[in-house]
């Protein structure tokens, strides 16, 4: 698993840069973001991971910012 981990870091860098360099600020940012939440599922349903309830309740906050933005806070699409 850790061969494969190293590949993806990268990976994620460069296309960081590419979004970044192609006017994809946002959708890059997010998916900076969701990154360690689909980590965090990977954790729990691939390798039987136990969170806290501290952990749980960080990410529950992490998706509920996620997919529930403040008012205002969406991207206009041009």
């Amino acid at each position: 698993m850790q061969p494969a981990s190293k590949g993806f870091v990268p990976a994620m860098a460069a296309v960081a840069i590419w979004g970044v360099m192609n006017v994809h600020v946002v959708e890059t940012s997010l998916g900076y973001f969701i990154g360690p939440l689909v980590n965090v599922l990977l954790g729990v349903v691939l390798l039987s991971e136990e969170l806290t309830a501290a952990q749980w309740t960080a990410f529950a906050a992490g998706r509920h910012g996620r997919i529930n933005p403040l008012p205002g806070q969406h991207a206009e699409r041009k």
